[in-house]
């Protein structure tokens, strides 16, 4: 039976218009997203929306007290998916359960603009909320420096900055040892293109600046094939057409080398692949994660960039 307390919170979150940063009062902007006015100085019970949150949370050491998608992060995500053991489920990362929400009394709501900002006003009704745009701004920084950035600003809010630094110096780490071994190999500013197959050889999906996925190729001393972003999106779809019109691409694919399309006449004649510049990382590498998931996919490129240095000339 919902008690009264809840009850009102529920009736107020939903009396508001589904209309994010509606001018209420209720959430603010800032330079990374939106919030309530007042937030705790170190929150305790808290929730989080997005997978990319959850991880990061995790990492710290910051306990939960509700997610949404739990299982869904238990088996495409995994990292420290052993700490969301006592966690309460809160819906989906599309629409989370306000009423669910509401119960668990968090002090910190934590969400993704992209999916949230429509409901800041509802959920900040319930308890103080922060909501993180990831998606940097056309001219400015690009997506890995706006997730270190957001980054920063959670484990603040949680007070756990110092069990973050670790965190951070374990990528940083991973960033130098990957750009070393590019300058080694020779490398330096190629053009790679980071490129996950599509259903069906539909064509594939290329991870530009607006995914930090994208941005780290940057980072780790090559060239982003694409020198452009969209406008709305973090990447770009691509046929084989584009592939033919840059011979000098490297790629970079998040597929088995084993998958059926690789033995296909079309991609064989690639002049990419004819030229040897093609390496495979693991299809599960996840794309959308915070600072750990990022560690492990420079690790897998710097991997794979390994096996192309390796391969022999002709």
């Amino acid at each position: 039976m919902v008690n009264e307390h809840r009850r009102r919170v529920i009736a107020a979150a939903l009396a508001l218009p589904l209309v994010g940063c509606s001018g209420s009062g209720r959430v603010v902007a800032t330079p990374l997203g939106v919030r309530s006015p007042d937030l705790p100085a170190r929150a305790r019970r808290i929730v989080s929306l997005e997978f990319v949150f959850t991880e990061a949370l995790l990492s710290v050491d910051v306990p939960l007290v509700g997610a949404a998608d739990p299982d869904v992060y238990r088996s495409w995500v995994g990292i420290d998916a052993n700490k969301l053991q006592g966690v309460v489920s809160v819906g989906t990362r599309q629409q989370p359960d306000l009423e669910a929400i509401a119960a668990l009394r968090p002090d910190l709501i934590v969400g993704y603009a992209q999916r949230h900002a429509r409901i800041a006003d509802r959920l900040a009704a319930i308890a103080p909320t922060v909501i993180y745009d990831l998606e940097p701004a056309p001219g400015e920084e690009d997506a890995y420096v706006r997730l270190t950035r957001v980054f920063d600003d959670l484990v603040t809010r949680v007070g756990a900055d110092a069990a973050a630094r670790p965190v951070r110096d374990r990528l940083d780490a991973a960033i130098a040892a990957a750009r070393a071994h590019v300058h080694a190999a020779g490398l330096d500013g190629q053009p790679t293109a980071l490129v996950n197959p599509l259903s069906g050889g539909a064509g594939f999906w290329g991870f530009d600046r607006r995914s930090s996925v994208g941005a780290l190729l940057d980072h780790v001393g090559l060239r982003n094939a694409w020198s452009g972003t969209s406008e709305r999106r973090m990447g770009v779809r691509l046929g084989f057409d584009a592939l033919v019109a840059h011979p000098d691409w490297m790629l970079l694919v998040l597929d088995g080398a084993d998958a059926p399309l690789y033995r296909e006449p079309l991609w064989r004649a690639l002049p990419s692949v004819e030229a040897g510049r093609v390496a495979f990382m693991p299809r599960r590498t996840w794309t959308f994660g915070g600072p750990v998931a990022m560690t492990a996919f420079v690790e897998r490129v710097d991997a794979a960039l390994n096996g192309i240095a390796r391969r022999p000339a002709g």
